[in-house]
């Protein structure tokens, strides 16, 4: 499985992933082997326009492992793309290609998808660095429904969930996070800390996270997968999170830094 974590604030861009995937091995007249490796690299970085991706869901495209696929993609077809919107676009029409409509199975949920990307950097609009978020999967769009627009979600679409519009109405202390993988755990644990970090900051002054700089963010991120990874192997549940835990920030003046672990 995967737990990946992207954040959209006035900082810039911070994105974390872990290097876990999970394949099942199916022996002859035995049951069905779940077998879990790292060192995947699901967070890569793409120097071309200075942006950041990472994956989930399928672990492989036509045999080929996802983060082997993406990388030859981001190297082999830079002279294709010289924007987010450009890159977004042209992954979502060659995946349409190598996968098809993508019919999902019937045990699978269809709002979630089965493979998907985030793509985030820092592009000059109306004169201003901005940050942009896309959001390259098949499945259902909460972002774009919210907007009232709609998709075919058994194909492949390069969502643009934040806008430049919307980084230029956010406010100190706001930010936009996408999560996607393994993300049950994560969701119901970030509900409650959320709720104990406000009573901290109310009844004793401390507020976590404290933020200065969007590297801050990253390793906050960094954190946060590594909690959950650690809860994992603590837990009666597969390991399916964990591994090393990869980072990369953008800030809004350009400087980058991806961190692997």
């Amino acid at each position: 499985m995967t737990l990946i974590l992207t954040e959209v604030c006035v900082l810039g861009v911070a994105m974390a992933a872990d290097s876990a995937v999970t394949s099942c091995l199916r022996l002859p007249n035995r049951e069905p082997i779940i077998q879990v490796l790292t060192g995947v690299q699901k967070l890569q970085y793409i120097p071309k326009i200075n942006a950041g991706i990472s994956c989930w869901g399928l672990g492989e495209i036509n045999q080929v492992p996802l983060d082997i696929w993406l990388k030859e993609f981001i190297n082999d077809r830079r002279e294709e793309y010289d924007s987010l919107e450009n890159f977004a676009h042209l992954l979502q029409n060659i995946l349409r290609e190598e996968l098809g409509s993508l019919v999902d199975p019937p045990d699978e949920d269809i709002s979630y998808g089965t493979i998907g990307f985030h793509l985030a950097g820092i592009e000059e609009f109306n004169g201003q660095p901005t940050a942009h978020f896309f959001h390259i999967h098949n499945g259902e769009s909460e972002a774009l429904r919210l907007r009232g627009q709609s998709i075919n979600p058994h194909t492949i679409n390069a969502n643009h969930d934040f806008t430049p519009e919307r980084f230029q109405r956010l406010q100190r202390g706001m930010s936009y996070r996408t999560r996607n993988g393994d993300i049950r755990m994560y969701a119901e644990l970030s509900k409650r800390l959320q709720d104990f970090f406000n009573e901290m900051a109310k009844t004793m002054g401390v507020r976590i996270p404290t933020v200065r700089h969007i590297s801050e963010i990253s390793e906050w991120l960094k954190f946060q997968i590594q909690l959950i990874a650690d809860l994992y192997e603590f837990s009666n549940l597969q390991n399916t999170i964990g591994g090393n835990i990869d980072t990369l920030w953008i800030g809004l003046d350009g400087s980058n830094h991806l961190s692997r672990r």
